[in-house]
């Protein structure tokens, strides 16, 4: 079911635990495409509702591409959509914040991914 909205809506569905080379290689092209890419940087749902640290792929790609990065906050997903459950609960408000691109300048693939988290973090509250 999931691959099949995938294939319909235009989503990539990239395992990193797999093969990081090949998914690093697929985002390239994307991105050098001119497209736009939304990285989920916990990798997975949360169980608890609380921001798990984030993997730097997504930093490494944007300081090799020199692609802003804007990170996002969401707000209620979990609450609307627990870990482990197939249906989100009817009518559970979610709220999306977009903070904002963050200057990449000289910031090493940590420093910047601390920043993106440091940002959601205090946005997500």
């Amino acid at each position: 079911m999931a691959s099949l909205l995938a294939k319909r809506n235009n989503v990539i569905v990239l395992d990193l635990e797999r093969d990081l080379k090949h998914v690093l290689q697929n985002l390239s092209e994307v991105l050098r495409r001119g497209c736009n890419v939304i990285i989920f940087p916990e990798g997975t749902r949360s169980k608890d509702g609380a921001v798990a640290p984030f993997r730097k792929t997504y930093a490494i790609l944007s300081r090799e591409l020199g692609v802003p990065i804007v990170p996002v906050a969401i707000k209620g997903a979990w609450h609307a959509m627990p870990s482990g459950k197939w249906m989100p609960k009817p009518f559970a408000p979610i709220e999306v914040e977009y903070l904002g691109p963050v200057d990449i300048g000289e910031l090493s693939y940590d420093e910047l991914n601390q920043v993106v988290m440091e940002r959601v973090v205090e946005a997500v509250g």
